[in-house]
């Protein structure tokens, strides 16, 4: 969950469908929005939301893939349209010299982007 100021906030979660929701009244009411990030990531999870103004956001989510570590998306129209990046970890190889990674992921049941945040200058 994130809010912009004391009005706007904007909250992402759900494990088997995708929810994206909006308020404009403090978090009295909650508008669910549609998220469309593109067909890898038909129903994504998301893990977390960071908008620096109401209209530049970003989502992170997990992957859904044996190499798919997860997503993140950016939108600059306050949630009605997103890109996205997928991110992929590397196929775990017997050749592999350093493998650390992998069996570091192996135990992780929530991969992917866990925490956005930026720091506000002046």
């Amino acid at each position: 969950m994130d809010f912009v100021d004391a009005f706007l906030g904007y909250a992402v979660g759900g494990r088997s469908s995708i929810k994206f929701l909006k308020t404009t009244d403090g978090g009295l009411n909650w508008i669910e929005k549609a998220i469309v990030l593109g067909a890898v990531l038909n129903t994504p999870i998301l893990n977390c939301v960071e908008f620096i103004d109401a209209n530049v956001g970003w989502i992170g989510g997990e992957g859904q893939h044996l190499n798919h570590s997860g997503y993140i998306g950016k939108t600059t129209d306050g949630g009605e349209t997103w890109l996205s990046i997928t991110m992929y970890r590397p196929i775990d190889n017997q050749d592999s010299v350093n493998t650390e990674h992998e069996t570091d992921n192996i135990t992780d049941v929530q991969r992917g982007i866990r925490s956005i945040y930026f720091q506000r200058c002046k």
